[in-house]
């Protein structure tokens, strides 16, 4: 199995060059022109409208007092936000340029290969796929790095039957991407791969459903989930969700410093409203967690700088592995079954 800390860019190259080489700094420095001015009153976890507000950023950021959910209680209107995700800079430069650097491309492979291992992706191939369901179906799938994954998984099987996968995103640029990245790859495995716009109807099953790096960008996560339910086949199902990790030693360090508050994330999750979520939707699955990115450099310069904390060894010399067996990582990987 793929060591977690072996794709965290932070953690091997240090922050600083991470994302320098990769461009997420211009990313991240660029102006988001995206106005967040809609409240938004009940938590997406409990629907509960008792919260108090944890700080002002765009979004602001509130704390339901009834599940203990982190949300943006000022979100933009559906509009603004297709239009930001299909024609805005940072999404643009994001698919463009960050995905498709050298060393992103490596240590996303890096990491999709380790998610679909932990979800049994192999064991779904040489299971008894039927043409009535796709396989795998990857909700926001980008430029199609995770797809291209698990074509090249399958291509070294050699066993089992050709799947059938379907990747759907809202960026008509990013799904071109993912197309022309994979389609030689999925003709030579005779495998049948469709890309489709969000809002296109499709009504078939998915034996596994990866939410990954979704959730937290959608104004109303139980519309979504909703429809991930409806894709879900009777028997066998698996879906897999990434999401930034409201209980993570970032977010409990840096509070409204930590990148994912801001950034077009407007739902934070920790393991227990992440449970609470799932549960409403996904009654009869059960879960596990994991957590990923340990942030362990970031935070040993924080306190560094911040001091007085330079001679303490307990501070400086934070280990990766313990930050992650605590369900601290930066993000929070869902893992949901049905048997």
């Amino acid at each position: 199995m793929i060591d977690p800390n072996s794709f965290d860019g932070g953690l091997r190259f240090g922050p600083q060059t991470f994302v320098g080489q990769t461009g997420r700094n211009k990313v991240w420095a660029a102006p988001r022109e995206l106005v967040c001015n809609q409240d938004r009153t009940e938590c997406p976890t409990c629907g509960s409208c008792d919260r108090r507000v944890l700080f002002g950023k765009n979004p602001t950021y509130g704390c339901c007092s009834v599940c203990g959910m982190i949300y943006a209680t000022t979100v933009p209107t559906d509009k603004d936000l297709l239009d930001y995700y299909r024609n805005g800079p940072a999404p643009k430069c994001w698919a463009e340029h960050v995905q498709q650097h050298p060393l992103e491309l490596m240590l996303d492979k890096l990491k999709f290969r380790w998610a679909l291992e932990l979800v049994g992706w192999p064991q779904i191939l040489t299971s008894g796929l039927d043409d009535e369901s796709d396989s795998l179906c990857d909700v926001g799938c980008s430029t199609g790095t995770l797809i291209e994954t698990a074509l090249e998984m399958h291509a070294e099987i050699k066993q089992g039957k050709y799947p059938n996968i379907v990747g759907i995103d809202v960026n008509h640029g990013a799904l071109e991407l993912a197309r022309s990245r994979t389609e030689e790859l999925a003709k030579a495995e005779e495998c049948s791969l469709r890309f489709r716009e969000a809002s296109e109807p499709d009504p078939r099953y998915s034996r596994l459903i990866v939410l990954w790096e979704v959730l937290e960008h959608v104004i109303d996560p139980n519309a979504m989930m909703k429809e991930v339910a409806f894709r879900v086949p009777q028997g066998p199902c698996t879906v897999l969700i990434c999401v930034p990790n409201a209980h993570s030693l970032a977010a409990k360090v840096l509070h409204e410093k930590a990148p994912m508050f801001g950034m077009g994330h407007f739902n934070i999750w920790g393991p227990s409203t992440l449970q609470m979520f799932l549960q409403r939707h996904l009654p009869d699955f059960t879960v596990e967690y994991r957590s990923i990115i340990s942030w362990a450099k970031e935070l040993t310069n924080h306190y560094r700088f911040k001091g007085p904390f330079d001679d303490d060894p307990e501070i400086v010399a934070m280990d990766p592995a313990v930050i992650l067996k605590n369900l601290e990582g930066y993000k929070l990987v869902a893992i949901a079954r049905r048997a």
